[in-house]
């Protein structure tokens, strides 16, 4: 559209007719001080009073001639790429407003505000500026690869490694799965294994298999694993071990003792000597028995859901051997009951799951009979000999209401294992078991002796 203004003047009153004008056109009646304005080819707008109308502003007076107009509207900005001067006010737009209207001081005041607002959003006072953000970062232009190649070289990159729940660690700058420690439903997993070599400066935790139970266990920078102990506030644990003078100690039992208990000091010749046990010696007749059993039955497999269920360890040795002697320690439905001279290898009397001999020489056996029938008998074999020098060790271990009793059995001299589940010819599901050790001369006339460093039962209930 073009700015120049095309102007018509009449000098007569009135206004003038649609023929005069063309459309766009202005026309000034001079007498009458008046401008009329053609819209359309049917419209003409007008009569604008020059001297009063709002439209004109501060055009006033008497206009006399296009001149005098001329003038007037000189003094108005035009429409295309106006300048203004002085102070002119705009409305201002609604805040958010992102049309053509004019931006007036007061909303674009009010939109950096805001801006700065949301940039800022509660920092802290020491980082709510872009100069003191820029500080924090160095004023490293470079930031975002400063970091990422920091990130390279710190053991962030890569994906995770191992099987599915292992925990990751720093392996070296990589990723490292710990094959052994895994994240089940939120909680820290010890994933069995077997004991670890010790390590200076260090105590390593993990999960290892005992005759059949996963138990944490811990392992010191002198080599003595050990596991960690039950809470005795809520499982039931009995002990039998060595006492003092002529007595055996006791914790949380009460024991029946036939023969004489003594309590060797301790040696340094072998492992046994080391140890810390009480012995017990038979009479010197033939058929004495040296034995020493709980007053009560302590424990079954179970029968029913959270039933029953129990952790057994004995460590044990011979100290004085007899030609045909018979010997048995472990769990006996008859151990409150005084035992006899029978061969513990092929005897029906009682159900019971222990280590037995029949004689002084060979090898230990581990049997199991349910009471009814004769013993399955386990020959173990040529680790684990008939003799007055090692401590055996024997665990055993059922779940309640477990139709099976896994087993341990250790050379404590020699390092020697077995292990297995027994899963037939166990004493029945409702029978009671106690801890029972016995040993007897059979025909020999001469005393018998074995020793115990400990014997101890835990329970769930």
């Amino acid at each position: 559209m073009s700015n120049v203004i095309q102007l018509k003047r009449k000098t007569t009153t009135g206004a003038p007719a649609l023929a005069q004008l063309a459309v766009g056109e202005l026309c000034l009646v001079i007498p009458d001080s008046a401008i009329y304005w053609k819209k359309d080819a049917s419209t003409i707008i007008g009569p604008i009073v020059v001297g009063t109308s709002g439209v004109w502003g501060s055009i006033t007076g008497t206009l006399s001639d296009q001149t005098d107009l001329n003038s007037a509207l000189a003094l108005k900005a035009t429409i295309a790429s106006p300048t203004f001067t002085g102070t002119p006010a705009a409305p201002t737009p609604t805040p958010g407003d992102n049309t053509t209207k004019l931006a007036t001081t007061a909303f674009v005041s009010g939109a950096v505000a805001t801006a700065i607002s949301n940039l800022v959003n509660a920092a802290p006072g020491a980082l709510d500026t872009l100069n003191e953000l820029a500080t924090a970062l160095g004023n490293d232009a470079n930031f975002a690869s400063t970091v990422a190649a920091s990130l390279a070289t710190s053991g962030g990159s890569g994906s995770p490694v191992g099987n599915d729940k292992e925990v990751q660690y720093n392996n070296a700058g990589s990723f490292g799965g710990a094959a052994n420690l895994e994240i089940e439903s939120g909680n820290l997993a010890l994933v069995e294994t077997s004991d670890p070599t010790a390590i200076a400066t260090k105590v390593i935790v993990y999960s290892k298999n005992i005759g059949g139970r996963l138990l944490p266990k811990w392992q010191p920078p002198s080599g003595v694993d050990t596991p960690f102990q039950s809470g005795i506030f809520f499982n039931q644990v009995s002990l039998i071990n060595a006492g003092g003078g002529t007595a055996v100690g006791v914790l949380g039992c009460t024991v029946t003792n036939a023969g004489t208990i003594s309590n060797p000091t301790i040696a340094s010749t072998n492992f046994k000597t080391q140890t810390r046990r009480f012995i017990n010696t038979s009479a010197g007749t033939a058929g004495a028995l040296a034995s020493t059993r709980v007053a009560n039955l302590e424990c079954w497999r179970g029968n029913a859901a959270n039933m029953g269920g129990f952790f057994v360890v004995c460590r044990f040795g011979l100290t004085t051997l007899q030609a045909g002697m018979r010997a048995f320690f472990g769990l006996s439905s008859t151990a409150t009951t005084a035992p006899t001279n029978v061969d513990p290898t092929t005897s029906t009397a009682s159900g019971r799951i222990g280590m037995a001999i029949n004689t002084n020489s060979g090898n230990w056996n581990l049997i199991h009979a349910d009471g009814t029938a004769a013993p399955t008998v386990i020959a173990l074999g040529a680790n684990f000999p008939v003799n007055t020098t090692d401590i055996l060790e024997l665990i055993l271990f059922a779940k309640p209401n477990d139709t099976a009793v896994s087993y341990r059995i250790k050379n404590l001299q020699t390092g020697n294992e077995t292990t297995g589940t027994l899963s037939t010819n166990l004493p029945a599901s409702t029978a009671f078991l106690g801890r029972l050790m016995w040993a007897t001369n059979n025909a020999t006339a001469a005393a018998v002796a074995w020793d115990c460093s400990r014997f101890g039962l835990e329970t769930d209930f």
